[in-house]
């Protein structure tokens, strides 16, 4: 249970959100339930089962990545509003 406790801090830790002591046992918790509720799925044989990563059988079709010439200078043009070499938007939040 140590073990687990400490694992539990090292992830809080690592998402940066602060815990305090009765969240962490209550989320402890939580996760213990969590670890007994999948157990069963651990004795299932998936040895002979296809990985799979979409639902249907077709492929993605992947194009060459390349970069080509844009007309900057037509965009900056278009622009509302640009200055030093960024566009610049009116205030989303005052």
């Amino acid at each position: 249970m140590e073990k687990n406790r400490a694992e539990l801090r090292r992830a809080v830790n690592i998402m940066k959100i602060m815990v305090d002591n009765e969240e962490l046992t209550r989320l402890d918790a939580e996760l213990q339930l969590l670890i007994k509720w999948l157990e069963p799925l651990q004795v299932i044989d998936t040895t002979s089962v296809d990985a799979v990563i979409t639902g249907h059988n077709q492929s993605n079709i992947m194009r060459e990545d390349r970069a080509l010439p844009g007309d900057t200078a037509g965009l900056q043009e278009k622009a509302p509003a640009f200055s030093d070499g960024f566009y610049t938007v009116p205030p989303v939040i005052d």
